[in-house]
């Protein structure tokens, strides 16, 4: 496949998964997100959910991608979780907002590890699902959200889509 090929194929999941992203708005549980009332009933339905187990998350996980907004900014995002257990994190389509690090499952958390700064940053999240590759997940500590909030909702797509 050629580079343009391979750039325009980028741009279009790019564009497909940005559209998934606004449909999907409801699950965006931010304050100020969707109206009190829808972001108080899919809290409610998320609180009573389990989060998925440590065989099913690895699996999700394991050679696959993950795409969002990032909770700040609402900025698009791409992860590739490799299976020698790092990652590549980018924002955007910038080469340059690339961030790599490590990654594990430990019980029925995804644990992730990357150095900002000279900084060791650690994140551990449960994920629980929405619909289908759709998801969201429940921060113990890290970037998306304060402790035990959950995070705005992303998709999983199998291999490395985004070519990271």
């Amino acid at each position: 496949m050629t580079e343009q090929n391979t750039s325009k194929k980028t741009s279009y999941l790019l564009t497909v998964v940005a559209i998934l992203i606004l449909v999907a708005g409801i699950f965006f549980i931010r304050t100020g997100a969707e109206s009190p009332k829808t972001s108080c009933q899919v809290l409610d339905v998320l609180k009573q959910s389990q989060p998925i187990n440590a065989a099913d998350l690895k699996a999700l996980i394991n050679g696959n991608s993950l795409v969002g907004a990032t909770s700040n900014t609402k900025t698009l995002y791409q992860m590739y979780f490799k299976e020698d257990g790092t990652y590549i994190f980018q924002r955007g389509q910038n080469k340059k907002n690339r961030n790599l690090g490590k990654w594990w499952i430990e019980e029925n958390y995804l644990c992730t590890e990357k150095t900002v700064d000279n900084q060791v940053k650690l994140n551990k999240y449960q994920f629980f699902p929405l619909y289908g590759d759709a998801y969201t997940s429940k921060s113990k500590f890290g970037d998306c959200a304060a402790p035990e909030e959950f995070c705005p909702a992303f998709l999983f797509v199998k291999g490395n889509a985004f070519n990271l």
